[in-house]
């Protein structure tokens, strides 16, 4: 490990320096150029070491060592320690497609390229939400695959469900560009995309291909897939629509039957007019509607399809109270929350945060939380609620769920840290429940509710030291790339790849 912090340490601070050159003189930069030379040795051995990787992956990917070495190490890996340094190149929206492009690819080519997930989820991240099993609760928000083309490649990183979307009846463009903003001081993504759709017929298609390629198919933990997987369906409205609770049920209509739940997002701040539709009663007739819709495809496909309500986070207390109060009386299966903020906090560092849409990431975080909070009380704790917003760790989802949420989602923590962070998460969770003596992920939801006087909280810390000075605590740590290599048959039996030996050494 000493050899690999050390050119891992290196090559950072190289990259650092340069990534601090103005932009307008990073091209004839001597500084930054007369420390790439320095280091030209050790960044060969960076190169190296990466060439070596990928070839042992490729080479040797159908073996079962190789499908564990793929699962922790690969792109993702890759992504995840030096992705960073692409992001002064590559713009935000490119970064976006190449990446839904990267896991839409085949499944075989995917797992060379590490990018699927072969470690079974621990059965205490198991739930059950509105009817549905979900084998971990951490999904991707909407907003990420719009259009559904990658989300086997998804499901295959490790996440528990899939949500794509927002779907408007109608294909429309969006925005224009640019419309997505990296926001890398402050862990935090502005975008202001607009609803850019395929519309609800070229996703509809796709969506029937893919449940004709999976007839008894089954996840990527080698289990049968209920059905084909978790994925919702997250349904938009056209910007030009003048009628929007028809939008939402065409979008049902053509799209329903092809999603486990179905969300009505009426909270995305790029759309003009969109969040108006959060008024008490404009909303109770929008919903009565759109239940309606859902009640009929029910009874034609003969299965359920419970109705998320997406909803903003800049929101008075007032409407809080109304949104709880419609969605009990209506019968709204789910809230999601929260969506991006139009809030700019005066500390916000990058030279972004003046533009305009919606904000997500690092920034929302506590607001996000702290709205879960509030909507699990108003609600007593009937309605489920999937927890968005600036999840980066197991902390912040461990955070959220204690907080109310049945269910969390990643959109901007997944865009800075790629599929590494989905196994990390995992991980997390199950340590923090260890520590707080959870068996399941389900007793974990509404904790803080339950909670009731420092009294209690202090009896619990007090009973927790207990357990702790009595029961050993499981590592949760994942493994490195040198516990990795060092265990493939070719660096123990080939004696010519001084290189790998050099730097996968255990340090003296």
């Amino acid at each position: 490990m000493r050899y690999y912090n050390f050119f891992r340490r290196n090559f950072q601070n190289v990259a650092s320096e340069f990534s601090q050159q103005p932009r307008t003189n990073r091209r004839a930069s001597p500084s930054a150029f007369q420390s790439l030379k320095a280091k030209k040795g050790l960044l060969l051995k960076v190169a190296a070491g990466a060439g070596l990787l990928a070839l042992l992956k490729i080479e040797h990917a159908p073996d079962q060592w190789s499908q564990d070495f793929t699962s922790g190490m690969g792109l993702g890996w890759l992504y995840y320690h030096f992705g960073s340094l692409t992001w002064d190149f590559i713009d935000p929206e490119v970064g976006h497609i190449i990446a839904i492009k990267g896991l839409a690819l085949p499944h075989s080519t995917r797992a060379r390229l590490g990018l699927v997930n072969n470690w079974r989820d621990n059965d205490a991240l198991s739930t059950n939400v509105c009817g549905m099993q979900f084998h971990n609760p951490v999904g991707i928000a909407a907003g990420f695959d719009k259009n559904g083309e990658a989300i086997d490649g998804l499901i295959d990183t490790g996440f528990g469900f899939v949500e794509i979307g927002s779907v408007t009846p109608v294909s429309q463009p969006g925005n224009p560009q640019p419309r997505v903003f990296r926001m890398v001081a402050d862990k935090a993504i502005i975008n202001r995309y607009g609803f850019n759709s395929q519309g609800a017929d070229e996703v509809a298609e796709r969506l029937a291909h893919r449940e004709a390629e999976h007839v008894n198919g089954t996840d990527c933990n080698g289990r049968p897939w209920e059905g084909l997987g978790i994925v919702g369906i997250n349904l938009g409205k056209n910007k030009t629509s003048v009628d929007a609770a028809q939008d939402y049920i065409t979008g049902i209509e053509k799209l329903g039957r092809y999603g486990r739940y179905l969300v009505i997002n009426v909270s995305s701040p790029n759309t003009p007019g969109l969040r108006a539709l959060q008024a008490k009663e404009t909303l109770q007739d929008l919903l009565l509607q759109v239940k309606a819709a859902r009640d009929k495809l029910e009874f034609e496909i003969g299965a359920s399809r419970p109705i998320f309500l997406k909803i903003a986070p800049d929101i008075t207390e007032e409407d809080k109270k109304d949104i709880a109060e419609v969605s009990k009386s209506v019968g709204i299966d789910g809230l999601i929350v929260s969506n991006t903020t139009v809030t700019r906090s005066s500390s916000l560092q990058s030279q972004h945060k003046v533009e305009t849409g919606g904000l997500s990431g690092a920034p929302i975080r506590d607001a996000s939380t702290q709205l879960i909070r509030d909507m699990y009380t108003l609600t007593g704790g009937q309605i489920p609620i999937i927890g968005v917003g600036g999840i980066f760790n197991g902390q912040d989802a461990y955070e959220k769920i204690r907080a109310g949420a049945s269910l969390v989602q990643l959109y901007t923590g997944f865009a800075y840290q790629g599929p590494v962070a989905v196994k990390k998460m995992k991980w997390g969770l199950l340590a923090h429940m260890h520590a707080d003596g959870y068996d399941s992920i389900s007793q974990v939801v509404g904790a803080d509710h339950r909670l009731a006087t420092p009294q209690q909280l202090a009896k619990k810390q007090k009973q927790k030291g207990k357990q702790r000075d009595t029961a050993p605590t499981p590592s949760y740590e994942l493994p490195t790339w040198r516990d990795y290599v060092v265990t493939h048959p070719l660096y123990q039996h080939t004696k010519e790849w001084s290189l790998v030996r050099m730097l996968f050494a255990k340090s003296s």
